[in-house]
């Protein structure tokens, strides 16, 4: 501990963070050497640990991230939401670059579909509540809020998103090149990324339901998710 206060909000401290704010009390002045060796070095080191944490844990474990994080083990977790939102910007940028690289046709693309590829991005977003409001309907042996259910429901969309930088190479080297087996990887991990709420709530839930009981439920789920899209897309064809 270098100062009596916290240079943040004035608090009397007596350990290495301060107890009102939880700035680190050994505070330094800027200079070369701590602006790189400490702001910057160590700033990077720990959002990318934070970063390659939590998407290792959407894969290895999806459920049981959720529900630590629900139960209170945070601090190594990177914010789903942010990281989602980051992923989804890059995905859209990396479809952008690799379009440009492909041929384009003069084909008038209908207006309700040039609406839903310009705002792609937060029809996904927008999939959430859907995905949030039926696993608490009906994996009620959870026994979590709706808030929490929105938890896993991001980690769905982290995990799917992430799915998708896979799915824009595929897609992208299947038509610059032709090949078959291209054409079937893409369609392979558009499928998982369509199903990965399965994996993510038969992880979280496989302690709770037996195999036949999740069987159902999943097929529920997915009847009610397609009603949903269905009535979403209704809407949008009959009001734009």
């Amino acid at each position: 501990m270098e100062h009596p206060t916290c240079l943040n909000c004035d608090n009397p401290v007596s350990k290495n963070f301060c107890e009102v704010c939880g700035q680190r009390t050994n505070t330094h002045r800027i200079d070369f050497k701590s602006f790189f060796l400490h702001d910057l070095v160590h700033g990077v080191w720990h959002l990318d640990r934070g970063i390659l944490f939590t998407t290792k844990e959407t894969f290895t474990r999806p459920g049981k991230a959720a529900l630590d994080y629900i139960s209170g083990k945070r601090v190594r977790y990177y914010n789903v939401f942010y990281l989602t939102l980051l992923a989804l910007g890059l995905s859209f940028s990396v479809s952008h670059f690799l379009d440009g690289y492909l041929p384009h046709t003069d084909e008038k693309i209908p207006t309700v579909f040039a609406f839903l590829i310009d705002n792609l991005k937060w029809f996904i977003v927008g999939m959430i509540p859907f995905i949030a409001f039926n696993g608490y309907g009906i994996m009620d042996r959870l026994h979590l809020n709706l808030a929490e259910h929105f938890i896993i429901a991001g980690i769905c969309l982290l995990g799917s998103t992430l799915l998708s930088f896979p799915a824009i190479l595929f897609s992208f080297l299947a038509e610059k090149t032709g090949y078959a087996l291209f054409e079937i990887l893409s369609v392979v991990v558009a499928a998982l990324i369509i199903f990965f709420p399965v994996y993510v709530y038969a992880n979280a839930s496989s302690e709770k339901y037996r195999w036949w009981e999740l069987l159902w439920r999943f097929l529920l789920f997915y009847t009610i998710l397609m009603i949903q899209g269905s009535l979403v897309a209704s809407l949008l064809l009959l009001f734009w």
